[in-house]
């Protein structure tokens, strides 16, 4: 390889010999199981087993990405000893999620338990969490939550509607025909509870029991219907618990550790004996990383080191050392996509290797690409001399951000987001070929099929009746020569709502959903927005018109951070109003706000 010194490369090669075998691969632990190998969402899943028989409880972290306590404390189990009972262990159930810090990639997977379909990565996820739920006698789903949940309202971030520092059930009790009993889910649940809140030194940071009452019609959270705890609970007979800690934590030191207390006592509660698992924080630290170039012995480089290739060189990443073993992934990058552990690519560039520990990047080495005299500049094979060979990833921005897609996934955003095509990438590298949004015009006086170099609106820049059906919904991107389309991407584009706003008014803090309405009691007040939430969650660039007049929504936006917008003085007839919620031209939903006439309120201050 040339950039590493002989000397140091010959000493480095011998040294590989006695070790290679040890770091072609991660390791893998007796009991463990690896699903999907090689792909993004690579699953792997740890079966602790005890000398003595007795319960099996299996743990899932991870299943929603941006929640590093639930898949830091599931990881910690998987290196413990049983005496009694089974423990099966699914540590990151969601890896690309994870690795992106967000909810979920193309759906929420926590929300996929009802569906059939295999159709994205999500599901076929589901589809082995579901065999292991079968296999389980108990499920314990770690979360971390928004908020702090409390039985009844004490503030915006304090109330029934919060998850934080909560224990889920889907009832208080529930008959199961498979274990031909009642299981007493709140008794359980409350127990724990107590027993974990003796060991909390403040009091803010208690748990308590959720009872979501899903079964009930009149359930506030309809949406757990297709969680896992409730398949687990009404299609398996299982008691199934969500453990919640607050993402209002002051560390995520603190949520594994409150969650860890939690499993332990629930462990307790159900007969298994173990040893305590510990809370391991060390920073991850790369020892070296194995890599092969064009095929011969691989060899050892360092974080932070540059390696210098010809282009046209195919390298792979074979092994690693790091001082964790488990959530660690490679990334090539502007090659194939997060995960390149074992993948073969062909330079064309100057590129790095990220190192991640779940999101974390923590080591990087630099690939630096020279022309070598007689080396031939590579060239790609004709996508339709290798029908389906080496399936490709759609490179594109949004709103700045780069996003990747598949052809057998469908990418989706929100109404009002702005695309930018940038590449068609394969393991070989970059593809000449042209990307056409269907639906898109970006010269009309000179339509040519390439639709690179655009920036898309997608509330006012597509075509309707080019979509699926018709519908506005689902558009394709075709990537093909300017003759022959070969791969089609799809996107699709979300209708964003507006789920609920809490506004200050008549001397409070009040919740609102959309299209209900309020009655201001005093005319002449402002009215204070502090909370918008939308669906999706978290939109940027959203507005408030009111009265013709459009007021700017900051992303700091809070009860601390309120938005006053002015309403000017009540007429001494009926007044009414519409607070919308815009983003862009687009309108999510509205408040309607109203005040009486002065006589209403001259008789209700008599009563």
């Amino acid at each position: 390889m040339r950039g590493l010194k002989p000397l140091k490369g010959f000493l480095v090669t011998i040294f590989l010999i006695g070790v290679f075998c040890l770091c072609s691969s991660p390791p893998l632990y007796a009991g463990q199981r690896v699903y999907f190998q090689g792909t993004d969402y690579e699953l792997h899943v740890y079966d602790i087993r005890g000398r003595e028989k007795g319960t099996t409880v299996l743990i899932i972290g991870g299943i929603q990405g941006n929640e590093p306590g639930g898949y830091l404390s599931a990881d910690s189990y998987a290196d413990i000893a049983l005496k009694k009972g089974r423990l099966i262990i699914v540590p990151r159930a969601n890896l690309p999620s994870i690795i992106l810090n967000r909810r979920g990639v193309n759906a929420d997977m926590n929300r996929k338990f009802k569906s059939r379909s295999q159709r994205i990565y999500e599901e076929k996820v589901v589809a082995i969490l579901k065999k292991l739920i079968q296999q389980s006698d108990v499920l314990l789903n770690l979360h971390d939550g928004s908020g702090f949940y409390r039985p009844v309202w004490e503030g915006i971030w304090k109330n029934p509607m919060r998850f934080g520092q909560s224990i889920i059930a889907d009832a208080e009790k529930f008959y199961s025909k498979r274990c031909h009993r009642m299981l007493y889910l709140g008794e359980i649940a409350r127990k724990v509870a107590v027993a974990v809140n003796k060991k909390i030194k403040n009091p803010e940071y208690y748990f308590h029991f959720n009872n979501h009452d899903t079964l009930s019609p009149n359930t506030r959270h309809p949406e757990q219907r297709k969680s896992a705890t409730y398949y687990a609970l009404t299609r398996c007979g299982i008691p199934a618990y969500g453990i919640e800690t607050s993402k209002f934590l002051p560390s995520t030191h603190l949520k594994v550790l409150y969650h860890n207390m939690v499993v332990n006592e629930f462990l307790k509660q159900y007969g298994v004996v173990m040893e305590n698992p510990k809370v391991y924080m060390t920073p991850p630290r790369l020892e070296y990383l194995v890599v092969s170039v064009n095929g011969s012995r691989p060899v050892v480089v360092f974080d932070r080191q540059t390696i210098t290739l010809l282009r046209g060189d195919r390298i792979s990443v074979r092994g690693y050392k790091a001082n964790y073993t488990r959530g660690i992934t490679v990334d090539m990058v502007g090659y194939g996509s997060k995960n390149d552990f074992g993948k073969t690519f062909t330079l064309k560039e100057n590129t790095t290797f990220l190192v991640r520990k779940d999101r974390r990047v923590f080591a990087k080495i630099f690939l630096k690409t020279i022309k070598g005299p007689g080396k031939p500049f590579p060239t790609f094979p004709a996508a339709e001399q290798h029908p389906g060979r080496d399936e490709p990833y759609l490179v594109l921005k949004v709103n700045g951000e780069l996003r990747i897609c598949k052809t057998d996934k469908v990418l989706k955003v929100v109404k009002g987001d702005k695309l930018e095509l940038i590449d068609v990438i394969s393991s070989a590298g970059r593809l000449p070929l042209k990307l056409n949004f269907v639906g898109f015009v970006g010269n009309r006086r000179h339509n040519t099929g390439e639709d690179r170099g655009y920036v898309i609106d997608t509330a006012s820049d597509l075509i309707k009746r080019f979509s699926f059906q018709k519908k506005g919904r689902i558009f394709s991107i075709k990537a093909g020569d300017g003759k022959r389309d070969f791969y089609t991407f799809k996107v699709a584009i979300i209708q964003p709502k507006l789920r609920e706003m809490i506004l200050f008014a008549n001397g409070g803090w009040q919740h609102y959903g959309d299209g209900d309405a309020f009655v201001l009691q005093h005319g002449g007040d402002n009215v204070k927005i502090g909370v918008i939430q939308t669906t999706p969650l978290s939109l940027n660039r959203l507005a408030i018109k009111v009265q013709g007049r459009l007021y700017p929504v900051s992303d700091q936006l809070s009860c601390r951070n309120a938005l006053s917008i002015p309403l000017g003085k009540a007429g001494s007839g009926k007044q009414s109003l519409t607070i919308k919620v815009l983003r862009g031209k687009i309108s999510l939903g509205c408040i309607h706000l109203t005040w009486p006439m002065r006589s209403d309120l001259l008789d209700s201050s008599k009563e």
